[in-house]
């Protein structure tokens, strides 16, 4: 996204910054680019994105972490068979502690992994156009376009509130 030229507009107000990703149209607004020190809950429903994928990652990873401890345990039982006072050979009791804690485990990693996947993280490079106020107190909307589109992205941003709009790279 770093190499993406575009017009940025800088917002003191998040009503503002809501305001202006509620006018742009769908495909704009997949690839804005949003900055901002938290995300407050109107900014979230004017975007209105789908529910992240990452539940499924620490779903199945949960799922994968209770069979391989249902696996690992029965196996190990049988395999190395300890008889103790006619007990059955198979217990439940120590069987579902393992499935539990492989649960937990499997489902913690996984959902990191997707966390990770999904996030992108690390970013690798800082796009040109950041500014550190975005860390702060401000918050950012940068608009990909091309020059032909510039002027009319620029005045859409001070309509909608920017304070400082800066086109370009």
């Amino acid at each position: 996204m770093a190499d993406k030229r575009g017009v940025l507009g800088i917002f003191q107000y998040v009503d503002d910054l809501v305001g202006a990703v509620k006018g742009l149209d769908r495909e704009q607004r997949k690839k804005a680019l949003i900055y901002a020190p938290t995300i407050p809950r109107e900014l979230e429903e004017a975007l209105a994105e789908k529910p992240s994928p990452v539940r499924y990652f620490a779903f199945f990873g949960g799922l994968l972490g209770c069979l391989t401890g249902l696996v690992l345990t029965v196996y190990t039982h049988l395999r190395w068979g300890m008889f103790v006072g006619g007990k059955p050979l198979v217990s439940p009791a120590p069987i579902a502690l393992v499935m539990f804690e492989l649960t937990i485990l499997f489902g913690g990693l996984s959902n990191f992994l997707g966390l990770l996947i999904f996030s992108k993280i690390p970013r690798i490079k800082i796009p040109d156009h950041y500014d550190v106020r975005f860390s702060g107190e401000d918050f950012g909307l940068f608009i990909p376009c091309d020059e032909s589109r510039f002027q009319e992205s620029e005045q859409y941003l001070k309509d909608s509130g920017a304070v400082e709009v800066i086109s370009g790279d």
